[in-house]
């Protein structure tokens, strides 16, 4: 099994769903309770507390559950890449970062089969496909 996942691919940076999770509960009860104390300054005070409150309280959830989950798991199960999966993890390019760097938030997920973009992922991907898997430029797993 071979798996080639770009550092800027969406996907691959995907939180488990533990720390989905934990964003979730976090973000609503830090805008519930951003929202009332902000509410001592009237209807805009309780906006800016909530998302204030929100942001904050996701980012907290987030911290407290990555550091008690296990790092080989994002929100699809296993990450392939990880040594705990146990795929050969072929060199790719790192592709652009989400929105910033590119067009949209999943560019880096699309350049693997885009010689243009990415020509060692494609040259890695035809000479597996062409049975030469013993050929390929390796990176080691997560």
């Amino acid at each position: 099994m071979f798996v080639g996942p770009a550092d800027n691919d969406p996907v691959s940076q995907a939180p488990n769903k533990v720390e989905s999770g934990a964003m979730l509960v976090g973000g609503g009860a830090g805008a519930v309770s951003g929202g009332v104390a902000g509410s001592v300054l009237g209807p805009v005070g309780t906006v800016g507390g909530a998302l204030i409150g929100g942001i904050v309280g996701g980012a907290h959830g987030f911290l407290v559950a990555d550091a008690v989950t296990d790092d080989s798991q994002n929100y699809f199960g296993t990450d392939p890449s990880h040594r705990d999966f146990g795929a050969n993890r072929f060199k790719v390019d790192d592709g652009p970062r989400p929105i910033v760097g590119g067009d949209g938030p999943m560019d880096a997920h699309s350049n693997y089969f885009n010689p243009t973009k990415d020509r060692e992922s494609a040259t890695n991907i035809a000479l597996i496909v062409a049975g030469h898997a013993q050929d390929i430029s390796t990176e080691e797993p997560r």
